[in-house]
């Protein structure tokens, strides 16, 4: 795993230190949000003043009385007013040509591969031919949290080289967009692969967890947990190969402990680990996950049968629990090749939990 360095010129940074592009992105973003900030609140003001001047106007108007010779009043001479309409934002597009904060150029094509509520997804290409996926985030008041999440991203990406993690590959700030440049990934979702197909042979299933179990490992050993291992965020390459994706929830777990106490539930609840359910930040999490995953694969199901206990919030109670005699995903009819594989990821205790390295020396991934 290499940090990014910056060379001179590049960032501002001296020869030889290390410069984030999301230390060079953060102060440009902020000053962005902070001028959406200040016109909000403007455009809040004037809608007030407006609605202010409006009612005064009305009250300022002589009420007729009911002999038509006025001083009377009447329940209906005042009817107030809608509402001032609240400015429109400025309606804006995507950039179809950019640089980035290294000084690299891309271009956007015009097909998107995916949207979501603050941004859109293109193919673009960078200045060599190389195909890239392009997120465009609409920078506003309202997506503030979002562009948050996607600078910790960088920083947690910007730091791991793997061929099982999608790869970041630059950033910047254009106008009013977050401009993320990704590593194209063409075969689409795990997910999409247990939706569209019938049961996996073995073989391919191995590879898969292979690759899973591979990134997982590299994410460990430099202290990130993932935090939301499942299907819809492992992407498949079109060679057939798996590489983990989606690093809005991860963080970082101090070298000194295996876990934390963060108090912060965050993930899917059906893939969480006990230990996540209860609030409590650990590596192995994630293994659990690939467990609940690698049971999907083989079964095309849940390892959760009762209908009572599919209900997210009804896992998320038993499971923070942390008593396996209280609840614990059925795995009897798991296939014996891969059966003691998930069991062993599904090790209530998180501490007992075998680590990705662990399973990746074990049968049938051996």
């Amino acid at each position: 795993v290499t940090p990014a360095t910056s060379s001179p010129g590049a960032g501002g940074g001296a020869p030889g230190t290390t410069v984030s592009d999301a230390d060079l992105l953060e102060d440009e973003l902020q000053c962005v949000i902070a001028e959406k900030e200040r016109k909000a609140e403007e455009a809040a003001e004037r809608a007030a003043a407006a609605a202010a001047a409006a009612a005064d106007a009305a009250a300022d108007e002589p009420a007729d009385d009911d002999d038509g010779e006025g001083g009377g009043f009447s329940l209906f001479s005042f009817v107030p007013s809608a509402p001032p309409e609240p400015e429109a934002e400025e309606k804006e597009v995507e950039p179809k040509r950019f640089t980035d904060c290294r000084g690299a150029q891309w271009c956007l094509s015009s097909r998107m591969l995916g949207s979501g509520a603050f941004g859109n997804v293109f193919l673009g290409m960078g200045s060599e031919g190389q195909m890239v996926a392009i997120k465009a985030i609409k920078i506003s008041v309202k997506s503030k949290e979002e562009c948050k999440n996607v600078i910790k991203e960088i920083r947690l990406l910007g730091r791991l080289k793997s061929d099982r993690i999608v790869q970041y590959m630059a950033s910047a700030v254009v106008g009013s967009f977050l401009m993320i440049v990704m590593e194209a990934v063409g075969g689409g979702s795990l997910l999409g692969v247990t939706q569209q197909y019938a049961r996996l042979p073995q073989k391919l299933i191995v590879t898969y967890l292979r690759d899973c179990l591979g990134g997982v490992r590299t994410l460990h050993s430099n202290g990130i947990v993932h935090r939301d291992i499942k299907p819809h965020n492992v992407l498949i390459t079109e060679q057939g190969r798996c590489k983990l994706a989606d690093f809005g929830t991860a963080c970082h777990v101090s070298y000194a402990t295996a876990s934390e106490k963060s108090g912060d539930i965050t993930g899917t609840v059906i893939y969480m680990a006990p230990e996540a359910c209860d609030g409590m930040l650990h590596v192995r999490s994630d293994v659990w996950s690939t467990g609940i995953m690698a049971y999907q694969l083989a079964m095309k199901a849940l390892p959760y049968h009762h209908n009572d206990l599919t209900m997210p919030y009804a896992i998320l109670s038993k499971l923070g629990k942390r008593d396996p005699k209280v609840f614990k995903p059925n795995t009897d009819d798991a296939p014996e090749w891969l059966k003691p594989l998930i069991d062993r990821a599904l090790e209530f205790d998180p501490d007992l939990r075998p680590s990705a390295g662990d399973l990746l020396r074990q049968p049938p991934l051996t």
